[in-house]
Order: structure tokens, then C-alpha cells, then sequence
């Protein structure tokens, strides 16, 4: 019965402590920034607008054009 507990709670680690680590690399990198919590925020949102603009126009095109959005100025790389 201790093994079975046991294996539970190391399957539940393997499978959510990858996530865990990209969580909080996400939220150190965004404790550095020189932009404000607004400005993060405005940038979000400007980010899912454009990405349901280019998936609405075709549902590729999110994946083939890459788009970085920083102060309010959007950058589009790709193909």
C-alpha cells in the first residue's frame, strides 16, 4: 500500500514539475523586465489580438509568422 502512495507522488512529480519550471523561469524573467505591469499587460493584449488576426485570416499563418510585441511596437519575423 506504501508503494503504490509512493509511486503516485513520484508520477505526479515527473509530470508536473516540468511545467513548474517553466513557471517560474516565466514569472523571474518578468520580475527583471524594465516594463511595468501595465505596459506588460497592454503588451498581452496587443500580442492576442494580432495572434487571433492572423489565425483568423489563416490558421496557419500563427505558426509560419513569429510576433514579438515590446512597448507597444510589433516585430514580425518569418516566413
Amino acid at each position: 500500500m506504501m508503494r503504490k502512495g509512493i509511486f503516485t507522488a513520484l508520477f505526479a512529480a515527473a509530470v508536473y514539475l516540468p511545467g513548474c519550471a517553466a513557471v517560474v523561469t516565466i514569472v523571474a524573467q518578468k520580475a527583471y523586465e524594465d516594463r511595468s505591469t501595465a505596459g506588460q499587460i497592454t503588451d498581452a493584449k496587443i500580442h492576442a489580438r494580432i495572434l487571433n488576426l492572423l489565425s483568423s485570416t489563416d490558421p496557419n499563418l500563427p505558426i509560419d509568422v513569429n510576433t514579438d510585441v515590446w512597448r507597444r511596437r510589433v516585430l514580425f519575423t518569418g516566413a
